[in-house]
């Protein structure tokens, strides 16, 4: 494990212990047997957390061993087609919805010292939705410690003050775009969003030891499978389309993911015209190395531990086995605590 220890120089924060959780499959410890191009030649501890990813598409797509089937040249030929449809600018305008217009204002105001949360709360109360929206993420234990319930959206607002408000504002506006519900992976479809989620927090609370700013780690967190999403999207209706089956095979979607997932988020970016902080950090995902910067080594950091966390959570591991492929970053185990709060309800009263 010294390659990613180096790598990503993770020396804050003590690795603490946790009991087992349930019936649990074992993290394998064996490379893969399924062919990928794309990451035959990494080490050993990037491998790791190539086998981590494929669990947690087992997980996802509630089928274990999805990655591991042969694809047909039929299927195949219905993947290539469904990538042609994604290749130009135009394509991706019409198969990617807008960034929503108050993320660039969000990104801006962290340069506009006139900034202030009342600014963002004005916007919000002009649509009631998002301001129950946002009512309702603070009303969990990690933004409201205090455990005792919000029901008014200014004592929201007093409460979250502007980097917290900023944050939720971009969560409850991102939602429709990254939680594109299909009817036949309604599963994937919630556990994307919530890896999503779990994701943008761990990259905020990890720049917080690194000269990044937290609110562009969490953005970037927050939107960083949006290549896959898009993919999942127009294969899906591709493949109805052409066999009237409501899903595709599901190795053949992974292997979409393998094969155009990072790229396609990173087109994505360009096309939203994210910050070029944030678009490197996710070019950087293609192939790491110790030259990738502080946010890229963040991203893939918070990706690896919050797929392992929702392995944890959903008992395809033991807290053992956790704990023993966190040393690869020796990050805090703490940090799944921290990501527990974010999903747990406070107590009315």
């Amino acid at each position: 494990m010294e390659f990613l220890k180096k790598l990503f120089g993770w020396n804050k924060g003590k690795q603490g212990g946790a009991s087992a959780k349930g019936k649990s499959a074992a993290l394998k410890t064996t490379p893969v047997t399924t062919p990928v191009t794309a990451t035959d030649e990494l080490t050993p501890d990037l491998r790791l957390a190539h086998r981590v990813r494929l669990q947690f598409y087992d997980l996802a797509f509630e089928q274990a061993g999805s990655s591991l089937a042969t694809i047909s040249d039929f299927d195949r030929s219905l993947m290539d087609e469904a990538v042609a449809q994604l290749q130009k600018p135009e394509d991706l305008a019409r198969a990617v919805p807008r960034l929503p217009s108050v993320i660039p204002q969000l990104i801006k105001s962290l340069r506009d010292p006139n900034s202030s949360a009342k600014k963002y709360a004005d916007l919000i109360k002009l649509d009631p939705a998002l301001a129950s929206s946002i009512l309702n993420m603070v009303n969990t234990t990690y933004y409201n410690p205090t455990n005792r319930k919000v029901s008014s959206f200014q004592n929201a607002v007093v409460m979250l003050g502007q980097d917290g408000l900023r944050t939720l504002l971009s969560r409850a506006l991102m939602q429709p775009i990254l939680r594109r519900n299909t009817a036949s992976l309604v599963h994937f479809s919630n556990m994307i969003w919530a890896h999503s989620v779990d994701s943008a927090l761990s990259c905020q609370l990890l720049s917080e030891s690194y000269p990044v700013e937290p609110y562009k780690a969490y953005l970037t967190g927050l939107v960083h499978d949006i290549g896959s999403i898009t993919l999942l999207t127009v294969f899906t209706q591709h493949y109805q389309k052409s066999t009237g089956i409501d899903q595709p095979p599901v190795h053949c979607i992974i292997k979409l993911f393998e094969e155009h997932g990072n790229r396609l988020s990173c087109e994505i970016a360009k096309f939203w015209q994210l910050p070029d902080d944030v678009q490197q950090a996710m070019e950087e995902q293609k192939e790491l190395n110790a030259t990738a910067s502080d946010l890229g080594r963040i991203l893939f950091t918070s990706n690896f531990l919050c797929e392992l966390y929702a392995l944890l959570k959903h008992d395809f591991i033991s807290a053992e086995q956790a704990a023993r492929a966190m040393k690869a970053t020796n990050a805090p185990i703490s940090i799944f605590k921290q990501l527990d709060t974010l999903h747990e309800p406070v107590v009315a009263h």
